[in-house]
């Protein structure tokens, strides 16, 4: 699912979205980098007073410093201030420095604007992480620069890396807004795709009606050129199924036609945004192209993302969703989809105002963002409410996915404007999307159990026991022992529904295998591991299909260095032989209850 387009087209959401932050940020930053400028001015004039050596001395220590404090800056007022000017026009210049002094502190005094500082570094060094093994050295490095400098040179750097991140959006946004080239004749398509190669745009052809549906439906296009006559199809009918679909409806729709002026009127009455007679100008056409691009992309970044957060907002979402749940059918692959909102949110908005809520919603959204992969989506819905579309995941893996992020979020220091710092916590609610629901449909599910979460006591993540391609499978338990007394207590527990037990041979299954349907649990027995099958284990835990599958082993005593070796290589737990079969049972149910997303229905369920 991560394929190379989505992923140019999420590293250019993030760097527009990390753009509009720094952006923010520098706006909010003028009056300290006014009061840097007021202050270099300042400690140029005092370093000149050779007069008072001992003023001019700490002018210029704090001229040399890395980055000056208020408390520096208060330091140098005092002392100015507690000196004698005796003639009348001295004492007049102390009074203005020492009154210009005190105003240069206070800025720096200002918690807020230092928070900010130090948000525009960390966000420098998020960006120098995602592009310093990229194909962007140049703003890796400015962003370096920008996360070390001095607060002398600190704006310096900070206009540098957003005029070179608004020249690399500038030079993407052509190869990051594909067109779709619909024309049947094989001589005019090389011609228009090689035109328009040439001018940097990335051109898929589609050379009759057929093709056109399953690109359309495979990934998103910025623009559509479609000859009016296509062997399979009236490329009006084609025009009129584009503006009707209402996540499609916004693609602008180029017509190209040998008939003249007959039928003009007519598709512009259809929704077409240019009509274009054959032979075609290829300059005009290369023109409009570009003009009709550019109006296209202010128009979506008004539309498609949330101003507050800057994260993608439900038409976004919408649009995403399609794609994704196209893919999801054509390919047989899960998609998983969870809602989560932020415990007490009202009682922050409240307590501390709506500045404070609003300061967490950015930072909370920031967070997120940078904490999943790039294929994921994740949407302000509403509010306090966040959506993620996670492609390419199981329901199990998108709850470990999503719990992850509430145990993230939940050590994360999160303050309001003026300092006060807040725990913050999230209920969520995830779900498996069905074959042919609408994204409505698709929340409504993951919503259900997030109700349930917040019934439970919030700040956890409950999974919706449904599966979204036909019937929640059976908690799948695999063992690997052949010891006749410990198959027989397993069965007599988990044989029923929801579980299955299946029991597997001396030889462990291929990975590959087994991944196609990961088991809910692993049971080894240690003593029947051979050398190989320590490496397979280790396989195992460094494949991510498996990473929310616990693994238990049965150990008999004598066998303590195969035990200390499984458990170096991710073993979660372990039981001594011999054992009661209730000791076991809990065992298996505890580690199902805490690493299983249908855990809390396991508890409902213990034989």
């Amino acid at each position: 699912m991560n394929t190379p387009f989505s992923t140019q087209v999420h590293d250019q959401e993030s760097l527009i979205a990390k753009l509009q932050v720094l952006e923010q940020k520098r706006n909010s930053l003028y009056p300290r980098q006014a009061a840097g400028i007021k202050l270099q001015r300042l400690l140029e004039t005092l370093r000149h007073l050779r007069d008072y050596p001992e003023l001019a001395t700490r002018a210029d220590a704090l001229l040399e410093k890395f980055s000056p404090s208020a408390e520096d800056i208060f330091a140098l007022a005092k002392a100015l201030e507690s000196l004698d000017f005796s003639s009348g026009s001295a004492h007049q210049t102390q009074m203005h420095l020492l009154k210009d002094l005190k105003q240069v502190g206070q800025t720096f005094a200002n918690q807020q604007l230092e928070e900010d500082m130090g948000a525009v570094r960390r966000i420098a060094q998020t960006i120098r992480d995602s592009l310093g093994q990229g194909s962007q050295p140049h703003i890796a490095e400015e962003a370096q620069m920008l996360e070390d400098c001095s607060e002398h040179d600190f704006f310096v750097h900070l206009e540098s890396l957003i005029a070179l991140i608004h020249e690399s959006i500038s030079r993407r946004l052509l190869s990051s807004e594909p067109i779709l080239l619909v024309e049947d004749d094989p001589e005019m398509a090389k011609l228009l795709k090689k035109h328009l190669d040439s001018q940097g745009y990335t051109v898929e052809h589609a050379g009759n009606a057929s093709v056109f549906h399953d690109k359309v439906q495979e990934q998103p296009f910025s623009l559509v050129l479609m000859d009016v006559s296509l062997p399979d199809a009236d490329g009006r009918n084609l025009l009129v199924e584009l503006k009707q679909q209402g996540d499609l409806a916004h693609i602008p729709v180029m017509i190209m036609s040998g008939r003249g002026s007959s039928i003009r009127a007519e598709c512009f009455a259809l929704g077409a945004d240019q009509v274009f007679d054959k032979p075609l100008d290829l300059h005009a056409l290369t023109a409009a192209v570009s003009e009709r691009l550019k109006t296209k992309r202010l128009m979506e970044s008004q539309a498609f993302f949330d101003p507050l957060t800057g994260l993608p907002n439900r038409a976004a979402l919408y649009q995403n969703y399609r794609r994704y749940l196209a893919l999801a059918q054509r390919h047989n692959k899960p998609l998983s989809i969870g809602i989560l909102d932020i415990d007490h949110f009202k009682l922050i908005n409240d307590t501390w105002g709506h500045p404070a809520g609003d300061k967490v919603l950015r930072d909370l959204s920031t967070l997120l963002a940078e904490s999943l992969r790039e294929s994921d989506v994740v949407a302000r819905w509403g509010g306090e409410e966040f959506v993620l579309l996670l492609p390419d995941t199981p329901l199990q893996n998108a709850w470990q996915v999503i719990d992850s992020l509430r145990e993230k979020v939940a050590a994360q220091a999160f303050e309001t404007p003026d300092g006060h710092g807040l725990n913050l916590n999230f209920s969520a609610g995830v779900a498996s999307v069905r074959l042919r629901s609408t994204l409505e449909e698709s929340v409504a599910r993951a919503d259900h159990a997030l109700y349930t979460a917040k019934q439970e006591g919030r700040n956890c993540v409950v999974a919706q026991p449904e599966n979204g391609f036909g019937t929640e499978p059976p908690i799948r338990l695999i063992i690997a022992d052949d010891d006749a007394l410990v198959l027989s207590s397993l069965r007599h527990f988990f044989q029923t529904p929801p579980f299955t037990l299946e029991t597997l041979s001396k030889q462990l299954p291929d990975l590959a295998v087994l991944q196609e349907h990961p088991p809910a649990l692993l049971l080894l027995e240690i003593c029947s591991l051979q050398r190989e099958d320590f490496a397979w284990l280790k396989a195992l835990r460094k494949n991510p299909h498996f990473h929310a599958v616990p693994v238990l082993v049965l150990a008999g005593y004598g066998h303590q260095v195969a035990l200390d070796t499984c458990l170096n290589l991710g073993v979660d737990d372990y039981i001594l032989k011999p054992f009661s079969p209730s000791e076991l049972q809990a065992r298996i149910l505890r580690l199902l209850q805490t690493r299983h997303p249908l855990g809390r229905q396991i508890e409902a369920s213990k034989p």
